[in-house]
């Protein structure tokens, strides 16, 4: 949901990013996943999506991550937003 990246800037504005936060909620496309870790969200919870759009939401997602992760300039930079994101070996 649009709602999730608010929700995830809002709690660690509140936490002062005292602890990593997981975003969940509304995680369907990469899109929704580049807004959470913009957010500052340390990992992705799938459950509706998952539901939805069955396993191969996982590849989609790791994907477009990974992709992401190689056209940054930086090695070892986040692929995303602040924070940098475990991916699988391909």
């Amino acid at each position: 949901s649009d709602d999730t990246p608010r929700i995830v800037e809002s709690v660690i504005g509140a936490i002062d990013d005292a602890v990593p936060v997981t975003a969940c909620g509304g995680i369907a496309a990469p899109r929704d996943a580049f807004a959470c870790l913009d957010a500052g969200a340390a990992t992705l919870q799938l459950y509706t999506g998952l539901i939805y759009r069955g396993p191969a939401i996982v590849g989609d997602l790791t994907s477009a991550l990974a992709s992401a992760r190689g056209a940054e300039a930086e090695p070892g930079a986040a692929p995303h937003g602040p924070r940098d994101v475990a991916l699988p070996a391909p």
